[in-house]
């Protein structure tokens, strides 16, 4: 995801972008300017950004609540994995 369209969805500031991609405020800025400035964003931070839109959007849905036994159901699942780390 191009960070210009992850910033419009997810409401953030360059600075707030520049930390979350771990680079300097300087170089996303030179992402959003036009012509001759502009420099062009790394295929890995255009993955990264796709990643963590896919986490996100997951996120926002686990939180607007599953069906009770969906979550029954995931805890018993988790309980058994700790039980097994434990043998």
């Amino acid at each position: 995801m191009h960070p210009k369209d992850f910033v419009a969805k997810w409401l953030l500031t360059r600075q707030e972008l520049a930390q979350l991609t771990g680079k300097s405020p300087d170089t996303v800025y030179h992402w959003f300017v036009e012509g001759s400035s502009q420099r062009p964003v790394p295929p890995e931070t255009i993955n990264y950004l796709s990643l963590l839109d896919l986490i996100w959007t997951q996120r926002q849905t686990l939180e607007q609540g599953l069906p009770p036994h969906i979550n029954a159901l995931y805890e018993l699942s988790r309980s058994r994995q700790s039980e097994n780390k434990l043998s």
